[in-house]
């Protein structure tokens, strides 16, 4: 004989405000019941169809929330459009049983101060995370604005009653900084023979991580020597002023108004992204002559500089890169680099070569005073300088920014010497990227029981100086079982907290 399981409740029906009628309700299966309800007196009778849903719920409903979720899209935290953004959820579920779950992400687009909805952002099929407790986009993926998201957890435990919880937040995306680059590989200073040819291409290698493919920028041209004022500049962007043309190579420069043409510093009267410049239309050889370039785009700028050693024997043309260009970033004061791992440059020569070139690097401050090589590692020593100072290209290794812990920009210069004796001098400056700052990581109960207890680690309130986010965190464990100490990764997350068993 089958059995069958027997569903029992309570309907309470309330009359006005005082009057409540309790209803014993028994059934066989889990489903829609329309319960009618007849009130009658002397006077009048009142009946009412109910809509009731019986259903066999072995959970609780859930408990549902984003860690620092925000309730109003004046609170919205921002992230940079080309900036992956992951957004975290933590839930509660009390079963008596095991219980599948579902769950789902939405994103809508909302504009105002009260959060108005505008549009919905499609991400169930295209992003692989839409179903998954963290919510997880590629950078480029929303557009400016302000966005509300939604998580949503459903308990499968009913067939006919629909048991879940959402919770949300808003979330506002901005503009990226522009990257601006002069010069191939980001180079502060190149050597360039009198008469030869010197191409500069910001068009080619600046940026926009927004939009990578989209290069309508608009260009602003500066020169100067090095013996002439700085550019004048209002909230760091440099103001044209005595605007001139650049003029034909051989030209007579020599009106004695100084600058790179003999017409003063200022900006050039050319708004192109490419400039194929003949070092002949400078004034003068064996001078250091610097260009600089803004590039704009919408309300965003950017600006990058070069030095131009302009000698009166042609040096070897001479490009240096970094091997590993996702690595390097260029910014307006050089390439920003992570001083926790080894950065290795490349050198390229395109004109004026010769077989048997002799090449030399020295590292300094930029202000060129001497800096510390010599590590005082006793064992298990990382290199300093793997390559060696002559070879033809360089690698520095990590050890050398923990022995500088004082200097943030490093000038790498190296010379080229031709058989003739002939010397080109060309530099890099790293700048290095600073760790992230004024947070806190905490555990609550840091004492508990192995193999049962849960521990949650939180980390709050970190920020990188060079505003580009903090991209993961990084959770290990350290074990002290005298004489050794072992150190074991635990989890690298992009959110900013952790929950994990114990471990014995």
């Amino acid at each position: 004989m089958k059995e069958s399981k027997i569903l029992a409740g309570v309907l309470l029906f309330y009359l006005g405000n005082h009057i409540r009628l309790p209803l014993l309700s028994l059934h066989r299966s889990e489903s829609l019941y329309n319960v009618s309800v007849v009130v009658e007196d002397l006077l009048i009778t009142l009946r009412q169809r109910l809509p009731v849903v019986v259903a066999y719920l072995p959970c609780n409903a859930p408990e549902v929330w984003l860690p620092n979720g925000v309730s109003s899209p004046l609170e919205a935290p921002t992230f940079m459009r080309s900036r992956p953004l992951r957004v975290m959820s933590e839930a509660n579920v009390e079963c008596n049983g095991t219980v599948s779950t579902m769950k789902s992400w939405t994103i809508t687009r909302v504009e105002g101060d009260g959060g108005i909805p505008v549009e919905d952002v499609l991400v169930e099929g295209f992003i692989p995370s839409w179903n998954f407790s963290e919510l997880a986009l590629p950078g480029n993926f929303l557009d400016y604005g302000t966005y509300l998201f939604t998580y949503k957890l459903q308990l499968l435990a009913s067939k006919v009653f629909p048991l879940f919880r959402t919770a949300s937040t808003y979330v506002t995306i901005i503009k990226t900084p522009l990257q601006a680059m002069i010069i191939k590989g980001g180079m502060s200073k190149v050597s360039r023979g009198f008469g030869t040819s010197l191409v500069l291409d910001p068009h080619q290698y600046s940026l926009d991580p927004d939009w990578p493919d989209d290069k309508n920028f608009t260009y602003t041209w500066f020169c100067r020597t090095l013996a002439d004022p700085e550019y004048s500049t209002v909230e760091d962007r440099p103001q044209t002023y005595n605007s001139h043309s650049i003029p034909e190579p051989l030209s007579d420069t020599t009106g004695g108004e100084g600058g790179c043409f003999g017409k003063g510093p200022g900006s050039l009267d050319y708004m192109v992204g490419t400039l194929h410049l003949d070092t002949s239309s400078f004034t003068h050889a064996d001078t250091t002559y610097e260009i600089q370039v803004l590039i704009e785009k919408d309300t965003r700028f950017a600006v990058s500089r070069v030095s131009v050693d302009v000698l009166q024997n042609p040096p070897p043309s001479i490009d240096i890169k970094c091997a590993d260009e996702k690595s390097c970033r260029p910014i307006f004061s050089g390439i920003l680099v992570n001083p926790s791992a080894r950065v290795a440059l490349l050198t390229i020569c395109s004109e004026y070569c010769h077989s048997d070139m002799e090449y030399s690097w020295s590292i300094t401050t930029t202000e060129d005073q001497p800096i510390v090589e010599e590590s005082t590692c006793i064992e298990d020593c990382q290199p300093v300088l793997p390559t060696g100072k002559n070879s033809k290209d360089i690698a520095i290794g990590s050890e050398l920014f923990r022995l500088n812990p004082g200097v943030e920009k490093f000038k790498v210069t190296l010379t080229v010497t031709t058989e003739s004796g002939i010397k080109g001098e060309y530099v890099m400056t790293l700048v290095l990227n600073k760790p992230p700052a004024g947070g806190i990581c905490e555990v609550k109960l840091a004492t508990r029981r192995a193999l049962i207890d849960y521990f949650k680690f939180t980390c709050t309130g970190w920020v990188d100086p060079e505003e580009a986010g903090v991209d993961q965190y990084v959770y290990f464990s350290e074990y002290y079982c005298p004489p050794s100490h072992v150190s074991m990764d635990m989890a690298v997350t992009d959110v900013h907290c952790l929950g994990a068993s114990t471990d014995p």
